[in-house]
């Protein structure tokens, strides 16, 4: 694994890890809310995927190894998440990448596509993406193994918020994935501080506008089963987007690419393949 530190908006250090070929397609990894790079361990040690392609995983700001400014307006605005995106792009000299974003991830993904357009990426893989928001109606995209543990998982109160995110991450996962994987996750989340996960979920999600103009092509990758980010957010973008195609994994739940990962990496190499040929 090669390990990199790149400037984002605002001057934020942002981490970000790199494994396979330093000339291959590139492929950038937006991991979700309270986790990290190491969310992509299944992708990042594949060797099909390693053979192929150059896979860069980053660490949001505010999580893993990048750095957590203090501020909620850090978190709360749409711009240092694109200029983030952007910085990644720039400053690895990445090539057309496709853009890989689970949950929050996906949301980061659509800020960068609002501000910056999709000029410079080859197409986009939302992966049960939290990018759909209705006022005064949590429910309609979000389930109980979100809305259940969101409160906790901001609490500064660490016994609290331990609690919370363990149960968040029991609901992330329908399908058995390995124990020592599982704890990778929890302590990953314990890295994020809990005002900035509070700051992160005020974030605006208004992407429709975006959706209806993207002409890159878009794969929605979801688990039938996911109680986190409800599969209507994903069967709702498919609609909106001209060039999207839905893939659907019965029995799986809010992480495909861990629970399913044989399935989950080879559609995305056919995919990745197809948008940068």
């Amino acid at each position: 694994m090669r390990h990199h530190f790149i400037t984002g908006a605002g001057g934020v250090l942002l981490h970000a890890c790199e494994a396979g070929r330093p000339e291959g397609p590139a492929i950038v990894f937006l991991h979700g809310w309270a986790q990290s790079h190491l969310a992509w361990l299944f992708q990042m040690r594949d060797k099909a995927l390693v053979e192929r392609f150059r896979l860069v995983a980053v660490d949001l700001r505010g999580h893993g190894m990048s750095g957590a400014p203090r501020g909620a307006e850090h978190y709360t605005d749409n711009a240092p998440w694109a200029g983030d995106v952007d910085a990644v792009i720039r400053e690895l000299e990445l090539e057309r990448p496709l853009l890989a974003g689970w949950s929050y991830g996906g949301s980061v993904i659509c800020d960068y596509l609002s501000m910056h357009g999709a000029r410079a990426i080859s197409g986009v893989n939302l992966i049960a993406p939290a990018v759909l928001f209705t006022r005064g109606q949590p429910g309609r995209w979000y389930g109980p193994g979100l809305l259940d543990n969101a409160a906790g998982g901001r609490s500064a109160d660490m016994a609290e918020s331990i609690a919370a995110m363990r149960g968040l991450l029991h609901a992330c996962f329908v399908r058995p994935v390995p124990e020592e994987y599982f704890e990778i996750q929890l302590a990953a989340s314990m890295l994020s501080r809990p005002d900035v996960r509070g700051a992160m979920v005020r974030k605006r999600l208004a992407y429709e506008a975006m959706f209806a103009g993207l002409e890159v092509p878009v794969l929605l990758s979801h688990g039938s089963e996911d109680s986190v980010v409800l599969p209507d957010v994903s069967k709702t973008v498919a609609g909106m987007i001209p060039s999207a195609r839905l893939s659907l994994y019965e029995g799986a739940g809010h992480c495909p690419y861990a629970e399913v990962p044989e399935r989950f990496n080879a559609e995305l190499a056919d995919f990745a393949a197809n948008c940068q040929a």
